[in-house]
């Protein structure tokens, strides 16, 4: 009798100890899931801290075209006047023709530079 006591004493002190584990497995589990779901939370805060500066960004960009279109206008004409005055040999400049003033507009193509890019602003590429 006195050995089946100590048997049956084993066994308890097994059952216990299993149960002990089984509980630090389930409670080391419980915390991996809680950092995990912390994780995710603080990334979907940083997710939407840098949207928020992203939309700024967008409203930033949008209230400086028209000013970005302006001075494109501006460069535009420096250019096509910039243009007409070709520089000769001799150090001095001479008004160019029309046509002579096109071909160096197409020979230099700064021109056809900026209409693409206002083409693609138009098309929404830019």
């Amino acid at each position: 009798e006195e050995v089946f006591s100590v048997a049956d004493e084993l066994e308890g002190e097994r059952t216990q100890q299993a149960e002990k584990q089984a509980r630090a497995e389930v409670l080391a589990a419980v915390l991996t899931a809680f950092d995990k779901r912390k994780a995710v939370c603080d990334l979907d805060e940083e997710l939407k801290q840098h949207g928020t500066i992203i939309a700024i960004f967008r409203h930033r960009i949008a209230e400086l075209q028209p000013a970005a279109s302006d001075l494109e206008a501006l460069l535009r004409e420096e250019r096509l006047e910039e243009a007409r005055l070709r520089p000769h040999q001799d150090g001095c400049a001479a008004l160019l023709t029309g046509a002579e003033a096109d071909d160096c507009d197409d020979w230099c193509g700064r021109n056809k530079r900026i209409a693409e890019l206002e083409k693609a602003r138009a098309e929404g590429k830019e």
